[in-house]
């Protein structure tokens, strides 16, 4: 809302004499009527259909031009919605039984950041790990995320795997991966950086609570119809979405 207020006028001379004071008398009944413009604008985006009461908040509405009352959520609606969240490779680890091989750092020339990377092979299905104990505003719903690759030669699709698994306090580790959910992908030149569709969501088995540890697993299922890449897929890290509902971890 831009609002400019009145501004008392400031050239008003400086001398006593009938024609001076008759033009101070000008000056400040001109003052007098932009204040009174100036508060009746205050007064209107004031106008309130009933009186505010006990934890109700003044917010703006733009097409009527003025506030009005509204029950405090206590949410801050800035702050609570999908947030961003980035795995980077070194955060990863490659499973024991047919791992990836990384991380590792790969040159494409002198000029250009290394590539730090796990690669996953065209022919075996290999595997990389990962954990992390979520914020506490997350909502404990759907995790979504974006996969992050690229490929030194070839061309082909790719398809990506990510499931998970949730765990709390006292809870045994030796548990099952929830069906997992699948991004295809299709290499596009070689050495550039590529990043999947958003896949969908709901990879996590149990029912995660609040504080728990969430495991997931990311591999490359090259069984699939869509994978079709005849070079390694170097991934380079993932972006989850997910969802808060609280402004802060507190």
């Amino acid at each position: 809302m831009a609002y400019s207020g009145w501004v008392a006028s400031s050239d008003k001379p400086g001398s006593t004499t009938t024609d001076a004071a008759t033009d101070r008398i000008d000056l400040s009944r001109a003052d007098i009527q932009k204040a009174i413009l100036a508060l009746n604008k205050v007064v209107d985006i004031f106008q309130l259909e009933s009186e505010p009461t006990d934890n109700h908040i003044l917010k703006y509405d733009q097409s009527a031009g003025k506030f009005a009352t509204e029950a405090d959520s206590g949410a801050a609606s800035t702050t609570i919605g999908v947030q961003d969240m980035w795995i980077a490779v070194d955060t990863m680890y490659s499973s024991t039984t047919n791992g990836a091989a990384g991380p590792s750092s790969r040159e494409i020339n002198t000029t250009s950041p290394d590539l730090r990377n796990f690669a996953f092979d065209k022919d075996t299905q290999e595997s990389i790990e990962f954990n992390i104990a979520m914020p506490k505003k997350w909502n404990e719903g759907t995790i979504t995320c974006e996969f992050y690759w690229t490929a030194a030669s070839g061309s082909g699709g790719v398809t990506w795997a990510i499931q998970g698994t949730s765990r709390n306090n006292d809870e045994a580790l030796n548990s099952g991966w929830a069906t997992a959910a699948e991004v295809d992908d299709t290499l596009i030149t070689a050495n550039d950086l590529h990043i999947s569709a958003t896949s969908s969501g709901a990879f996590i088995a149990s029912t995660p609570a609040e504080g728990e540890l969430q495991y997931f697993k990311v591999y490359r299922v090259v069984a699939d119809s869509n994978d079709t890449l005849d070079a390694d897929a170097e991934l380079l890290g993932i972006k989850f979405h997910y969802t808060s509902d609280a402004e802060n971890d507190a």
